[in-house]
């Protein structure tokens, strides 16, 4: 009796083993999708410090809410057309527009890169701000604007004062 039992059980194991991942795989690209199909862009404001190595070195101006491990944070925008955390919340939000904060989503928000051979002790900018696009806790990192120019092109064009100090890496 138990032999008969056994069999079918197996199968079934097997069955859910193979159809977890495949499931999670779906998910995931189903939430990809949707992110690009419904997620509304933001302008998150930035204070940049340097460029060293290709590494955009910035900080995000008056959002310490988005540091709050564990929380939701809603984003709204304000009369500038910046993003704002409108609040945190420990329950995920009927809201489509808030990004789910754990350590990944900080290391995400705190990185970009540009293509260059140089680096920028200091730079000094005008306004900066970070493209990002939100829908469900999920979010991508659209582009970089200094001054009103992607940071790929600005990096190209950028003449540094005699304040900055530049390494020419290749030269």
């Amino acid at each position: 009796m138990r032999k008969k039992i056994m069999l079918p059980i197996l199968i079934i194991s097997i069955v859910i083993q193979l159809l977890v991942p495949v499931g999670m795989i779906a998910y995931g690209n189903n939430a990809e999708d949707d992110l690009q199909k419904y997620g509304k862009e933001y302008k998150f404001r930035i204070k940049i410090y340097s460029i060293y190595e290709g590494k955009v070195d910035y900080s995000l101006s008056y959002m310490a809410e988005l540091y709050q491990e564990g929380k939701f944070g809603v984003i709204r925008e304000d009369e500038d057309g910046y993003a704002v955390v409108t609040e945190t919340k420990t329950t995920r939000p009927e809201d489509t527009n808030y990004i789910r904060i754990n350590r990944e989503t900080r290391i995400k928000l705190d990185e970009f890169s540009v293509v260059t051979g140089r680096s920028y002790i200091s730079v000094n900018e005008q306004s900066a701000y970070l493209l990002v696009k939100i829908y469900k806790g999920n979010f991508e990192i659209v582009d970089l604007y200094i001054d009103g120019i992607p940071a790929q092109e600005w990096v190209l064009q950028y003449e540094p004062t005699t304040e900055d100090s530049v390494e020419d890496l290749f030269g």
